[in-house]
């Protein structure tokens, strides 16, 4: 995905072109739509007093692709992956027995975003905070198919997470995470991190639907 972040440059009318004389800061021509619109280059001597007016033209913002994903679930004790899916929660349900949820930030492709922004979505009937959210410090592949590129060996400097609040489609509570870089899986930089749940008192309503999305 490609956007172009227009910037501002002065028609080249206000100050004689090519820089023939010293109210003149030379110009560039470039072509919208099949018009030709000729600009400012420098407006360095127009009315002899005004400073340097320089501009960029077509600065492309490349966005990579979003591949991550998120597990509902723990690892038993032999480091295998059990899924939460079909348990039947109640609020007899020992919090030991709570299933986490995981998630893998991950891209794949160029892009020059350096400050990477996601959208978790804690599951229906269940609640976590900013302080519940840890890195996944081993085991990191298990909780993911075994599909995880990178050590995850981050310091709380390279990211930061943001409680959104239930703002869901159905009420569920969201989470933005953002890092100070890009998880990019060729570069062997994938971001796990795990979000401890508890039960929310005030809904008898549970759902296992989450996501994880790339924002920015």
């Amino acid at each position: 995905m490609y956007m172009v972040l227009p910037r501002v440059s002065e028609v080249s009318n206000y100050a004689i072109a090519n820089g023939t004389s010293s109210y003149g800061g030379g110009s560039y021509t470039f072509n919208v739509n099949g018009q030709a619109i000729e600009v400012v280059k420098n407006s360095t001597g127009i009315n002899n007093q005004q400073g340097s007016i320089n501009y960029i033209l077509n600065n492309t913002v490349e966005l990579p692709q979003f591949t991550g994903t998120a597990s509902f679930g723990n690892l038993n004790s032999s480091g295998a992956f059990v899924s939460g899916n079909s348990i039947n929660y109640t609020s007899n349900t020992p919090q030991s027995q709570i299933s986490a949820l995981s998630v893998r930030l991950s891209t794949v492709g160029d892009s020059t975003v350096n400050n990477s922004q996601f959208i978790i979505m804690i599951p229906k009937g269940f609640t976590s905070s900013v302080n519940d959210f840890y890195l996944i410090d081993k085991d990191v592949g298990n909780y993911f198919g075994g599909v995880f590129n990178g050590s995850n060996q981050y310091s709380t400097s390279n990211y930061s997470i943001e409680d959104l609040g239930k703002v869901g489609p159905n009420g569920e509570q969201l989470f933005k995470i953002q890092l100070d870089f890009n998880p990019g899986w060729n570069a062997a930089q994938n971001f796990g991190g795990q979000f401890k749940l508890t039960l929310d008192q005030s809904s008898r309503e549970r759902r296992t639907t989450y996501y994880c999305l790339y924002h920015k």
